[in-house]
């Protein structure tokens, strides 16, 4: 009697565990903070496309705000992450994460799954048997296109601001052909790299002298005061909204509302993290890596700021009802 009863309370503890600690383990590794729009963005997505089908496990690298120099002992730190959890997939979001990590990780024959990723991924060393993602191209031509019709008289002469991350190096490698100056349907585009709010706002100030039409913001978030701290980088789009003499577009949704943006064809992190999942969920189902082509999430979607668009005396134009490509209005 007394064994039947210890087999019956053996039975109803094994119960009581959660189900939780019976799905395969996944580490995601983000190259930012989790404050950051697009990390907590494109983290919710993660954690809503694999529910039920992975225990999920977080580590921050935090390399928007901590120097260059703390970058390797950030990814040293996530390698101890990944010793201990010992996961089944590692999704690597961003390029710092994925440059950093993804070869040390695929190396260890562990399946890797990444997102955000502007350069090619064969760049970062990775092994490419062990490895597939989801790759972010800043909609750029087509983003030049629909400034040059919401702007009255076009767009001539166009300023793109870039901080000076390695993922905008990437982004200026492969998508602006590692040129600063380009042309495209009779718009004449300048990109700059930069990495000092001081330089920031000079460049800022006098993009309307310089005869610019209008600024589209790409990045901004590794920007340094001139001692070297890290500033926040709500405070750089903020700053650049209220003294840019010209109307300041966006290369991604976080970049625009009120004070802000005012609006542009943009990336989000939401759809980049469900297509994450989604090649995670094939992985565990027994799907080899290499057998997975890498995609592109989405073609973008317009958002606007309705507060910005009537500061600046805009509308938007009618015919952006665009197949596919949805409009979304923001404060």
């Amino acid at each position: 009697m007394m064994k039947v009863f210890s087999i019956q309370i053996i039975i109803l503890l094994f119960m009581a565990i959660p189900a939780m600690a019976y799905l395969p383990r996944v580490l995601v590794i983000n190259s930012y903070h989790p404050d950051f729009p697009w990390v907590a963005t494109h983290n919710e997505a993660l954690e809503r496309g694999l529910k039920d089908a992975a225990s999920l496990s977080f580590f921050n690298m935090d390399t928007k705000r901590i120097p260059p120099h703390k970058f390797q002992a950030a990814a040293d730190r996530a390698m101890l992450q990944l010793d201990t959890i010992k996961p089944a997939v590692v999704v690597l979001t961003d390029d710092n994460a994925l440059s950093l990590l993804g070869g040390r990780i695929s190396a260890l024959n562990i399946p890797v799954v990444y997102l955000g990723i502007n350069a090619n991924p064969r760049d970062y060393g990775v092994f490419e048997n062990q490895a597939t993602g989801v790759l972010e191209r800043p909609l750029f031509k087509r983003s030049i296109v629909f400034i040059q019709d919401i702007l009255p008289g076009g767009l001539k002469k166009c300023l793109v601001l870039y901080d000076n991350s390695p993922t905008a190096h990437a982004s200026f490698s492969l998508v602006f052909n590692n040129q600063q100056r380009l042309k495209f349907a009779g718009t004449e585009t300048h990109l700059r790299l930069i990495g000092t709010l001081k330089e920031w706002q000079k460049v800022v100030l006098s993009a309307k002298e310089l005869g610019y039409k209008a600024i589209i913001v790409g990045l901004y978030h590794t920007i340094v005061n001139d001692t070297g701290q890290h500033v926040p980088d709500e405070e750089i789009i903020r700053w650049t909204s209220a003294h840019s003499a010209v109307p300041v577009f966006g290369f991604w949704d976080f970049s625009i509302g009120k004070g802000k943006a005012l609006g542009g064809l943009v990336l989000s992190a939401k759809p980049q993290g469900w297509a994450a999942a989604k090649l995670v969920k094939r992985i565990l189902a027994g799907e080899k890596a290499a057998a997975i082509e890498p995609v592109i999430a989405e073609t973008g979607r317009f958002v606007f700021s309705d507060y910005e668009l009537k500061r600046w005396n805009l509308v938007e134009p009618v015919h952006l009802s665009v197949p596919s490509i949805t409009i979304r209005h923001v404060e």
